[in-house]
């Protein structure tokens, strides 16, 4: 696939119409200069991805923030309808000037007061996550990725998508059927997600990954523009990978222990993650 996420500017060429296809990922990512349906098309086909398969009726939600407050726009992700409703706000309030992210796994109570929620209100997981920074002027940090193909390296096995955040990399791993997440399971959820983050830091040798393992999490919406650095040039979050792998999470979790090795000064073995979700559960 041709990427392009080392575009900051909107001086691309390409056609507004080149989009990437959610069956082909042959085919060219969004340039960063897209018009307004383009980004629509770029926000519903992201969507459609990651909700298209969630069972019950419930709650993504967009949030933006006003003078400090967050606000939030809630949407039935299970309705194809609700869910274009969801893309063309997206990019609305993105055309305004605002940062807009997005509740990766549904909820089944529409939140409100401009907060996330806690994580007992979230009913599926859609996709287990990683974020990683890049370096530039948009971080304070400089222990970080050198670049997208650096950040990209980190992650242990190939992702169902990478999304170009705009000044970073986000992973997602998503499930053939969405987690349902109940009192007995939440958290092994939670173990897992982490899990996967200890595997990545293991492999960027120190380089800061951050911690999006809580299952309210929000993350910059496709389609959208990041204005962390104000609103010239800034640049447009988009899908830069579609990949045709879905997980099982027995497939997930046996990928992870392969790869996962204790930090010791004097051992150096796979621990099985069966064991560790078993050993640390609460009694």
């Amino acid at each position: 696939m041709k990427t392009m996420y080392y575009d900051k500017k909107r001086t691309s060429t390409e056609a507004d119409e080149n989009i990437i296809s959610a069956n082909n990922s042959n085919e060219d990512c969004i340039p960063n200069d897209a018009g307004k349906q383009s980004r629509i098309n770029e926000a519903a086909k992201f969507f459609n991805l990651l909700f298209g398969r969630v069972p019950a009726e419930l709650f993504s939600y967009l949030m933006t923030f006003t003078n400090g407050y967050g606000v939030t726009y809630a949407f039935t992700v299970t309705d194809s309808n609700q869910r274009e409703a969801m893309t063309r706000k997206a990019v609305e309030l993105s055309e305004l000037g605002n940062d807009i992210w997005y509740a990766v796994n549904p909820v089944g109570v529409s939140p409100t007061g401009g907060k996330r929620g806690d994580e007992t209100a979230v009913s599926y997981q859609t996709a287990v996550v990683v974020d990683t920074d890049i370096c530039s002027d948009a971080h304070k940090s400089d222990n970080l990725a050198a670049d997208f193909e650096e950040a990209k390296s980190f992650l242990p096995f190939t992702p169902s998508l990478l999304v170009y955040s705009g000044y970073g990399l986000h992973a997602y791993y998503i499930w053939a059927e969405p987690l349902a997440i109940t009192d007995a399971n939440r958290e092994e959820i939670k173990r897992r997600n982490n899990f996967l983050l200890d595997v990545v830091r293991q492999k960027a040798n120190g380089k800061k990954i951050d911690g999006v393992g809580d299952l309210p999490r929000i993350l910059r919406t496709p389609g959208t523009f990041n204005y962390k650095l104000g609103k010239e040039n800034a640049p447009l979050c988009r899908v830069v990978e579609v990949n045709d792998v879905r997980f099982s999470s027995e497939q997930f979790d046996e990928k992870l222990n392969a790869l996962y090795v204790e930090k010791s000064p004097n051992l150096n073995r796979h621990i099985p993650l069966i064991w560790i979700l078993r050993t640390t559960a609460p009694t």
